[in-house]
């Protein structure tokens, strides 16, 4: 309930802003769509997905929580409905009823885990957790120098001095299965560098070194979710000691778009603003008048649920199940069962790879079981995880947060949750625990 005229006013300033937000979308929309052209349902569920933004980040006082990104994905759900691409299609009734599903059952699983999160148990001591640090980081540092010897230089300064337009490519081809999450570790090796300084552990001068350097290997593979660990780690770490006022948090939002729309610049050998938008509409398939922002978001939104779609429907109609194969990946990869053929995902149904959104694996696992129970498991751990960074219960919180933040962040593109990485990241961050908590606890 609003309890003050503070809140009252700000309630009223967010519904008329609202609004104009609602006449510029519709008045930009139909000037270059068809009528009746699905733009009805589409500002229907942009305005559910930002009431649950609004009413989540109210009762939480976080603005980075669960219910916020289920808004978030709702409000791209919507943004879908729109056929700007030409190889848009009529959402069939059961893709349509996986996602009501799996938004309910997401939520729901949120709500089950609201009294629990993580007590004290500590791995480690701080003098190992230093060592293992250590070790990490030049690990890390030798399997980036062991790719950049095939590659031959440092793409992030060939692109800087030459626009080198085979760069990216280049070291993206030079990979080293396995080895190279190592290096995807840099990525929140500056956070961890922080928190070993404020323990003494570090000095200033080898703080910034360890972060420079970690900095200089993320650029060097011009990866925007390298870059978004980074950024969220760091928020995170700063939000958790300070909460961090809206206008830092609008300036932080506004820098890391721009770094992406860089970072795509670079990646696609385009300079202007023009040859950007007509080589993703050729991409994409556009032949409507859209600006950068439209065609972004319908090549990196409202197509996955175009190909979300066409997955799940060419899995029903063959009656494949993958049997765990999707939701448990990182057990395949860790017991090479893929790479010794045992297991084989069939090119169709690459969810990862075509981008099928988070709500795809689940289903082509087990069907509507899975989308049920896996669902139930993702939301409750999400609302675990987060419960402990609310409580401000120490490292693993921080790190543990950033990275289940980040699978929310990709939900419209691909399931993290059942990544490799990202198991690997949240065991490792585990093992730096200090006085936090971390075996499951409950207040019920």
């Amino acid at each position: 309930m609003l309890q003050n005229s503070k809140e009252i006013f700000l309630c009223v300033v967010g519904i008329l802003l609202l609004y104009v937000v609602n006449v510029f979308i519709y008045n930009h929309y139909s000037s270059f769509l068809p009528p009746h052209h699905n733009l009805g349902m589409m500002m229907l569920l942009f305005n559910l997905g930002i009431v649950l933004v609004a009413i989540s980040i109210y009762y939480y006082q976080e603005l980075i929580n669960p219910f916020a990104f289920v808004g978030l994905f709702i409000i791209q759900w919507g943004i879908s409905w729109l056929r700007i691409s030409n190889r848009q299609h009529e959402l069939s009734s059961l893709g349509l009823g996986i996602i009501i599903v799996t938004i309910i059952c997401f939520c729901s699983g949120i709500l089950l885990s609201n009294r629990y999160y993580f007590r004290k148990r500590i791995l480690l001591n701080q003098r190992v957790q230093y060592y293992l640090f250590l070790t990490l980081f030049y690990l890390g540092v030798l399997v980036f120098f062991m790719e950049i010897k095939k590659v031959g230089y440092f793409p992030f300064i060939s692109i800087l001095q030459s626009r080198n337009p085979a760069a990216y490519n280049s070291i993206n081809d030079s990979l080293i299965p396995l080895l190279h999450y190592l290096v995807m570790f840099h990525s929140v090796l500056p956070v961890l560098a922080i928190i070993l300084y404020k323990r003494n552990r570090l000095s200033k001068v080898s703080l910034f070194l360890f972060i420079g350097i970690s900095v200089f290997i993320t650029l060097n593979y011009l990866s925007r979710q390298s870059l978004l660990l980074i950024a969220l780690s760091l928020f995170l770490y700063n939000n958790y000691h300070k909460k961090i006022n809206i206008f830092k948090v609008i300036l932080s939002v506004g820098a890391l778009v721009y770094l992406f729309g860089l970072f795509g610049t670079m990646r696609s050998h385009t300079i202007t603003v023009e040859d950007t938008n007509k080589f993703l509409k050729f991409y994409s398939d556009i032949d409507l008048n859209t600006t950068l922002f439209d065609t972004y978001l319908t090549l990196y939104s409202s197509l996955n649920f175009e190909t979300f779609n066409v997955m799940v429907n060419t899995a029903y109609d063959q009656s494949y199940f993958g049997m765990g194969i999707y939701s448990f990946k990182p057990i395949i990869s860790l017991t090479f069962m893929d790479r010794v053929g045992l297991v084989s995902y069939p090119h169709q149904f690459d969810s990862f790879t075509k981008l099928a959104t988070f709500i795809a694996d689940p289903f082509l696992d087990f069907g509507w079981i899975g989308v049920v129970f896996m669902n139930l498991l993702y939301g409750w751990v999400t609302g675990i995880i987060f419960n402990s960074y609310e409580q401000r219960l120490g490292v693993i919180s921080i790190m543990s947060w950033t990275v289940v933040t980040f699978c929310l962040i990709m939900l419209p593109f691909a399931n993290y949750f059942d990544n490799f990485m990202v198991w690997l990241f949240l065991i490792i961050i585990n093992l730096f625990a200090g006085d936090e908590n971390f075996s499951l606890h409950s207040n019920i």
